[in-house]
Formats: C-alpha cells, structure tokens, sequence
C-alpha cells in the first residue's frame, strides 16, 4: 500500500517543505519501527540527506515524488538500523584472529586486513555449522573437501560404497544448508 504524500503549503521553500515533511515521516517511520530513537534518527537522516540532495541541486517534480524519495529513504534508513541493531560486536581476540597476523598480512601485501577477518569470521561460522552434523556426516564433508578425497578413499576409510558415500556426502550438504541457514536467520548463536 502506498504511503500518501501529506498535502504541503504551495509557499513553502527550501529548507520550509522538508520540515512540514518531519512530523508525517516520523509517523511513518515509527509505523515500521519499534524503537521511538531508531525512527526519530531515520527521519533525521533523511532530512539531512534531503537537503544535502536539495544544495547539491536536485529537484523533485513535484511534492509527491519528493514525499516518495524521502519515504524511500527513510525505510532503507530503518533497515539498515536493524541490521546494526542485529549484529553483535565482534572483536579480532573472540574470532581467534591475532592482530600481529593481520599488520604483518597487510605489510607483506598478502591480503587486507578485513580479508583476513572475513576469512577467519568464515571459518568460524563453518566450525560451528560443522560441529552440529553428525559425526559419519562431518567426516565425510571433511575428507572430499580439506582432504580432496575420492568417492571411493572415502568409502574405503568409512567401509561404505561408492553410491553410498555420494548418498552421504549429498546428505551431509542439505544437513550443512540447513544448519548454515539457521545460523545466518539467528546470528545470536554463534556468540
């Protein structure tokens, strides 16, 4: 459903029809949000952004299609927040991740220093995913990709067939899915 534009003073100019736009936005924003801060701070930001864009010489065709942009603005303001607000704070210590490894990575100009952590941030979200197979599962996984086993080495090392570990192995990839998208839907876990 379309958000209507509040009716505007045709005299209004400048800095006067972003303002008039305040009180209705915040309506909005607070309709979508139920933190009263993360919504004044999304109307705040959008006015910003709006006179920003009105000095920088944007001009909108009429009051509705301004009312439009600053209502698209404002919502994207509101996701960003909650994605913020959803993350934890991660430190390099809690990841496992040495800050001498990463200067001296950045030094030899091996890879950024976020390279590094991302990487690092990867395999611990992949640990945790891994540990909550089960076990035949995780061996498994582990021998065809860290260890590049065959079908058939992995099925001599687990006693199995050839179509049985690909059974498995395909197995194991729908329960790892799983788990991953558990994990991304509540980040909360991996703390």
């Amino acid at each position: 459903m379309p958000v209507m534009s509040p009716p505007l003073r045709q005299q209004a100019s400048g800095l006067e029809r972003f303002l008039a736009l305040a009180e209705p936005l915040f309506a909005f924003a607070a309709s979508r949000c139920r933190d009263r801060e993360a919504a004044l701070d999304a109307v705040q930001e959008t006015l910003a952004a709006a006179v920003r864009e009105r000095n920088g010489g944007r001009n909108w065709a009429d009051d509705e299609a301004m009312w439009a942009w600053m209502v698209a603005v404002t919502r994207n303001k509101l996701i960003d927040f909650s994605r913020k607000a959803g993350r934890s704070a991660v430190t390099l210590t809690s990841l496992g991740v040495r800050a001498e490894e990463l200067q001296a990575s950045f030094l030899a100009g091996d890879a950024l220093p976020v390279d590094a952590l991302i990487k690092s941030e990867v395999r611990t979200v992949c640990a945790a995913a891994l540990d909550e197979l089960a076990p035949r599962q995780r061996e498994a996984l582990l021998a065809f990709y860290r260890e590049g086993a065959s079908h058939a080495e992995i099925g001599v090392r687990m006693q199995l067939g050839t179509k049985a570990v690909e059974s498995l192995l395909a197995r194991a990839r729908i329960s790892l899915h799983g788990v991953l998208r558990r994990m991304v839907q509540s980040p909360e876990e991996l703390v």
